[in-house]
C-alpha cells in the first residue's frame, strides 16, 4: 500500500437518521405493490434501506455521475 493510502484507512462515516415509513410506502404505490409492515422493530425488505441513509453532499461536490466526489471521503482513482 502506497503511502498515499495508508491516510485514508481507518476512516469512517456515521449517519442517524428517524426512520419514517412514507419512502417505503411511496415505492410500494410506485410498484403497485402493498406497503411493508411499518411497525417499530419490523425488518425493511431487501434492498430498500437504500431509501435511508442517503448521502447530503453539496451540487458543487457531486461529480458527473451524480455521486459525491472522490477525494473528499474516498480517495481518487488513478
Amino acid at each position: 500500500m502506497t503511502t498515499d493510502l495508508k491516510s485514508w484507512v481507518g476512516r469512517h462515516e456515521e449517519m442517524h437518521e428517524v426512520i419514517s415509513p412514507t419512502p417505503m410506502s411511496l415505492v410500494a404505490a410506485t410498484l403497485d405493490r402493498d406497503a411493508p409492515a411499518s411497525a417499530l422493530g419490523d425488518p425493511i425488505p431487501i434492498p430498500w434501506h437504500w431509501l435511508y441513509f442517503l448521502p447530503d453532499a453539496q451540487r458543487s461536490d457531486l461529480g458527473s455521475d451524480g455521486h459525491p466526489l472522490r477525494g473528499l471521503f474516498l480517495p481518487q482513482s488513478g
